[in-house]
């Protein structure tokens, strides 16, 4: 691929592939090389290759959003178009005759990422979102509305589906809200970008059909729409700095907190009732049988288990895993942007500033911080996946007839789960790690994770 797109374009159309700090070590080689060896022209050279990749630019540009529809039903062939936006130059998009394409490649792309289930899929929609998003070029603008957009559609969603799910995972209690909302005089208002089918929670469910069938599909499919909206939010927020575009349209800049502190709630809690729901707990009880009085053990919370169907407990682990990994990203542009805007990590020659700060720092203020609720809320869920854990032994050493039982389905879930907090815990601690404890600034001493347990 190098060597034939190299025939129209310079080194610089790879660069988003590549290290910047390797980058900048060839650069700094290339420009040693042309002064010493290829003098002016080796300056020729680099202005033909430059206009070679402005008109390879343009005329992608021009194709890129058709190619996108007319393929988007084939995966493969869509991770490889969506990664080429990164490879445009930036300068190209400012063209007044090139507006058009631009904001025509931007909503292709959001589409893709709000219909696809690919993760590479997701990953280089993502990144080229940013990269279109970003620099001092006059689209700009554009690309970031694209992101609200994007951003406030899954939101959305996700709210929606984690209201319909009731948090003991009853099927004909999901079924009975859909019904409800569907049979209502009052036709719902359907969100920004939202197609009546693109929410995988409403998709084939009617109320001619069979109850049965219906409950069970209906449980699924809103299950199934929470991991694959989870999924979408994680890879856009570990690309891009979400937090802007999470207020409301008439907010203002100090709702920012709020917009990510609120759509975390929401998360953790929905994802806290499932486990919840699915937390084990054995207790012996008194069954009679007849005129005599037996004892038996059962264990609490087994129904959601009895009825558990399709495999709907591992879509609700990997939610589960979706959920920590978005609450964890979401927390760290958090603390990312309060260690800048309060000047938390300075160099050693800015000891007086710090002194500044530490002066002005109030100690009230550290104990109620957005970030550490976001932090709080995301060991909280790791604590309920912890207590997921379950073992078949006897309930007492002087009756080892009697033992907890659990299906191979709860096993499986209490496992992965409990694999999914050891990781979410471990990048925790590298993210608020114990050394804070001694730190000058109260808000990072506030931070620091101090507890081995």
């Amino acid at each position: 691929v190098k060597a034939e797109v190299g025939a129209v374009g310079d080194s610089s159309l790879f660069e988003n592939c590549i290290d910047p700090d390797v980058l900048a070590a060839e650069a700094a080689l290339l420009d040693e090389d042309e002064v010493a060896k290829t003098g002016s022209k080796g300056t020729t050279k680099k202005g033909s290759a430059d206009i070679q990749h402005e008109n390879l630019s343009i005329a992608l540009l021009k194709v890129l959003p058709d190619l996108l529809v007319k393929f988007k039903t084939d995966p493969a062939v869509t991770a490889s178009l969506t990664t080429l936006p990164r490879y445009l130059l930036p300068t190209v998009f400012s063209l007044p005759q090139r507006k058009g394409d631009f904001i025509s490649l931007v909503k292709r792309l959001s589409d893709i990422f709000l219909q696809s289930s690919d993760e590479t899929v997701l990953e280089n929609v993502s990144l080229s979102l940013r990269y279109l998003s970003d620099g001092d070029h006059s689209r700009a603008p554009d690309g970031s509305l694209q992101l609200k957009n994007i951003s406030q559609v899954l939101r959305d969603r996700l709210v929606d589906l984690f209201a319909d799910m009731p948090s003991d995972g009853s099927q004909s209690e999901a079924s009975s809200k859909r019904k409800r909302r569907s049979t209502g005089k009052t036709p719902s208002k359907r969100r920004r970008g939202e197609s009546p089918s693109s929410r995988a929670s409403t998709a084939n469910v009617t109320d001619d059909e069979d109850d049965g069938i219906n409950e069970s599909s209906t449980a699924v499919e809103i299950e199934h729409g929470v991991y694959l909206n989870l999924m979408r939010f994680r890879i856009l927020f570990q690309r891009c700095n979400l937090s802007p575009y999470l207020q409301d349209d008439d907010g203002d800049a100090s709702d920012d907190d709020d917009g990510v502190e609120a759509i975390c709630s929401v998360i953790a809690d929905g994802l806290a009732k499932r486990l919840n729901a699915r937390k084990p707990s054995a207790a012996k009880d008194d069954v009679t049988e007849g005129e005599s009085t037996v004892a038996s053990t059962s264990t609490k919370h087994t129904s959601i288990w009895d009825k558990d169907e399709k495999n709907m407990a591992m879509i609700t682990a990997r939610a589960v895993e979706q959920g920590l990994q978005l609450i964890k990203t979401a927390t760290s542009w958090r603390l990312h942007e309060v260690m800048e805007e309060e000047s938390l990590v300075l160099d050693d020659d800015d000891d007086d500033i710090m002194e500044e700060v530490n002066d002005d720092d109030d100690d009230d203020e550290s104990e109620d911080h957005v970030v550490l609720r976001l932090r709080d809320r995301a060991i909280a869920l790791i604590e309920l996946c912890y207590e997921q854990f379950v073992e078949d032994s006897p309930i007492g050493d002087d009756d080892e007839s009697i033992a907890t039982h659990y299906t191979d389905d709860q096993k499986t879930f209490a496992t992965y789960v409990q694999i999914v907090a050891s990781r979410a815990a471990t990048d925790l601690r590298s993210l608020f790690p114990k050394e804070w404890a001694h730190a000058a600034s109260p808000l990072l001493r506030a931070f620091a994770i101090v507890n081995d347990g």
